[in-house]
């Protein structure tokens, strides 16, 4: 089979089975989500097998086709995810990004992966899953275009009386203009949340816990809004991620 030779680094975002013993990778690099075609991957002495574990920084070597998929030949994991996978919140994340990666995003789209890699390693040092998943969806909303305003009312532009929020409208919502967004007044923690989702990732915003009962409602709404602008079914991975974070801010 004749194709380019090429190296390819970036981050497993999602995999899943294709024929009897392969699997079809999407591996999100800087210049967008790659396909990769994991021929015999399931084989027990597969050198492939790294490229079934989401989170997991790679690089690649594999052959450029005219049609289809990279065809993927030997894999080497500079940033291993596995220890994500001995909990439960480790996993309802990289659930989360699998399905978010799925659905939203096509082969050649950008994905915000180094912030992932960033929040991967905060939440493996114990970090709150819920202000991760938080800052992970802010990161995802931004990298598909989708800035929200939350400094100033979406609509006036005033910065005073700001009492709620809308994710369709595309950010904070001030009291005289409430009526116009369609959207309840919000408590002012919940809407400090909403800005905290939407702040540059560093050692500030990963050390912070958002309050978890504002947190999960944001969590919530941003999730739902993702779903209404693309009228895609609601996230599968949420219910499970909202009770890994329920666990969390009951301790």
């Amino acid at each position: 089979m004749k194709g380019e030779e090429v190296l390819l680094r970036g981050m497993v975002v999602s995999q899943s089975p294709f024929s009897e013993d392969s699997a079809i990778c999407s591996l999100a690099t800087d210049d967008g989500i790659v396909p990769l075609l994991l021929g015999h991957v399931y084989r027990p002495k597969s050198p492939l097998k790294p490229l079934l574990l989401v989170g997991s920084i790679v690089s690649v070597q594999a052959m450029r086709r005219e049609k289809g998929p990279f065809l993927a030949r030997q894999a080497n994991v500079e940033t291993d995810s596995s220890r994500c996978l001995a909990t439960l919140e480790g996993n309802a994340f990289l659930l989360l990004v699998q399905e978010v990666s799925r659905r939203l995003y096509e082969y050649g789209d950008r994905f915000p992966y180094g912030n992932v890699r960033i929040l991967l390693d905060a939440l493996m040092e114990g970090k709150d899953l819920l202000s991760l998943s938080l800052l992970f969806l802010g990161s995802v909303y931004q990298s598909l275009g989708m800035e929200m305003e939350t400094s100033r009312c979406v609509f006036c532009k005033k910065t005073e009386n700001i009492v709620s929020y809308s994710v369709r409208e595309g950010g904070y919502v001030c009291r005289d203009c409430l009526e116009r967004a369609g959207a309840p007044r919000k408590e002012n923690m919940e809407l400090f949340v909403f800005k905290f989702a939407f702040l540059p990732i560093g050692e500030e915003t990963l050390s912070k816990r958002v309050p978890p009962q504002s947190g999960r409602r944001v969590l919530v709404q941003l999730c739902l809004g993702l779903c209404d602008y693309f009228d895609f079914r609601e996230f599968k991975t949420l219910p499970f991620l909202l009770e890994q974070c329920r666990k969390e801010g009951d301790l």
